[in-house]
């Protein structure tokens, strides 16, 4: 935001403010949660981790492969980072 020289005094200087780009710009809903429970599912081959976390009321079920799951601990303090992407982008 640009302000013309006669206009800015020490207070006015203040309330002006640098933009950065952050990874926040980049997406449109973002929220915090915590992990409140893991549990397995299946067996052999079909074997899934479940990782359960809420988000303030919303609730999250994210099943996966566990080795890709092994980060997710219970009690852990987790962002949920969520944007549009082109119709195009998602096949039947």
């Amino acid at each position: 935001m640009k302000c013309p020289n006669h206009l800015l005094s020490p207070c006015s200087v203040l309330h002006f403010q640098v933009e950065q780009k952050s990874l926040l710009d980049k997406f449109e809903y973002i929220m915090h949660g915590l992990v409140y429970n893991l549990a397995e599912d299946g067996s052999g081959s079909e074997f899934k981790v479940g990782i359960y976390a809420s988000f303030g009321g919303l609730q999250m079920l994210l099943k996966g492969d566990p080795s890709c799951c092994t980060e997710f601990k219970r009690d852990q303090k987790l962002f949920l980072l969520i944007r549009k992407v082109p119709h195009n982008f998602v096949t039947e």
